[in-house]
C-alpha cells in the first residue's frame, strides 16, 4: 500500500475520524471490511471528500461540532500527529491520483486544519505530556 495512502487508513482507525469528517449513512451499518488476518480497513470514504461550506467550516463531532454528540480525542501518537501535520496537497494528489478534484482536495486540507485545531486544543487542556504518546 502506497505509504501516504496507508497514513489516511491509520487517521481514521487510530482516532475514529469518520465520526469527525463525515457522518456515516447508518450507525448500524459500518463500512469496515476485515482481512483474513482480521486487519480492520474502513472502506467508503467518499462522504469525506464533500467540499460543501457545511462540511468545511466544522467537523461532524468534537468541541465545535455539527452533531449534538461531541466525541473527544484524548491521545494520539506523536508520530501520528506530525504525519498530519505533514500532509498537504502535493502529498494527497500523490496518493490519491486523479480520483479528486482540486476542491475536494481543498476540502481534506481544511478539515485537516479543523482536526489539528481539535488537536491543538486538546493538548493545552490536557498537556502534551498527557495527549501525545
Amino acid at each position: 500500500m502506497n505509504p501516504i495512502l496507508g497514513n489516511f487508513v491509520f487517521l481514521h482507525n487510530l482516532c475514529r475520524t469518520p465520526a469527525h469528517v463525515k457522518r456515516p449513512r447508518s450507525p448500524r451499518v459500518p463500512n469496515v471490511l476485515y482481512t483474513e488476518d482480521w486487519r480492520t480497513i474502513l472502506i467508503d470514504h467518499s462522504r469525506s471528500f464533500r467540499s460543501s461550506k457545511k462540511f468545511t467550516e466544522r467537523l461532524v463531532s468534537g468541541k465545535n461540532a455539527l452533531g449534538n454528540r461531541p466525541l473527544f480525542i484524548r491521545e494520539l501518537p506523536r508520530f501520528f500527529v506530525e504525519k498530519i501535520r505533514a500532509l498537504d496537497s502535493s502529498s494527497i494528489r500523490n496518493a490519491v491520483g486523479p480520483t479528486l478534484d482540486k476542491k475536494e482536495i481543498e476540502a481534506v486540507l481544511i478539515r485537516k486544519k479543523l482536526l489539528l485545531d481539535e488537536i491543538d486544543a486538546s493538548i493545552k487542556e490536557l498537556g502534551e505530556d498527557n495527549f501525545l504518546y
